[in-house]
């Protein structure tokens, strides 16, 4: 059994300097691979219509088609910059969309999944901001400004979330500190979280980890599965 677990690449489209190392990296990395697992943000923005993808994305949303047809399993953790993927993902593409965390099975060990926003402490801005984004009334609000400018103003506020992991003083701990607690809480072998940009593992328990997958902004890390054994690798 191979799972691949992908987060905060921060996919920014066609003019993305990532774009040729990502595509073959899902050609490549996944053929033989079982699961796929997207810990959120893989793009950069990602508000999802009922019948309306973004043109800049289409390259890696036909590999995504390519894997399932292929029998590749995907589950994709919402992280804050991809706040609601939509039906396209979960009825075209048949990806398993989880609503920034939630619990998975997979070669009969128990994943707890998480992004990553909220775990942290933020200020009350940020707190209201985050239950907006995540509330019907900003998948209304998306549905009357139109993609296009939705588009606009997103590239405009995303820079800041993707310096995370360089600003914010202390997060590896305290992430590992929550991670122990859901662990022991939800009874799972492995938790597994990104949004910090910060790539980590650490044994909680015997037989329980805690690994955050890291980033593509910095460190081009990614977090592999081969039969019971995790090991974080570098995409380039």
């Amino acid at each position: 059994m191979k799972i691949i677990f992908l987060s905060d690449v921060h996919y920014k489209g066609l003019d993305d300097p990532n774009t040729p190392l990502l595509l073959k990296f899902l050609e490549s990395e996944l053929k033989a691979s079982d699961v796929l697992v997207i810990v959120g943000d893989l793009f950069d923005l990602w508000v999802g219509y009922d019948h309306i993808v973004y043109a800049e994305y289409v390259p890696v949303l036909a590999k995504f088609y390519e894997l399932k047809k292929k029998g590749v399993r995907i589950v994709y953790v919402e992280g804050n910059h991809d706040v609601f993927l939509g039906p396209f993902f979960t009825e075209k593409l048949g990806v398993e969309v989880l609503n920034r965390e939630g619990l998975v099975v997979i070669d009969n060990k128990k994943f707890y999944l998480h992004h990553g926003d909220g775990i942290d402490k933020r200020g009350l801005f940020k707190k209201i901001a985050l239950g907006f984004l995540r509330s019907k009334g900003a998948i209304v609000l998306s549905r009357l400004i139109g993609p296009n400018l939705l588009w606009k103003v997103g590239q405009k506020l995303s820079h800041s979330s993707r310096q995370y992991g360089s600003v914010v003083s202390g997060a590896r701990d305290r992430y590992r500190d929550f991670g122990k607690k859901t662990l022991i809480e939800k009874n799972c072998d492995y938790f597994i979280v990104g949004h910090t940009h910060i790539p980590d593992e650490y044994e909680v328990a015997k037989g329980k980890w805690y690994y955050n997958v890291g980033d593509w902004v910095r460190n081009y890390t990614y977090l592999e599965y081969l039969d019971g054994t995790f090991a974080i690798k570098k995409a380039k």
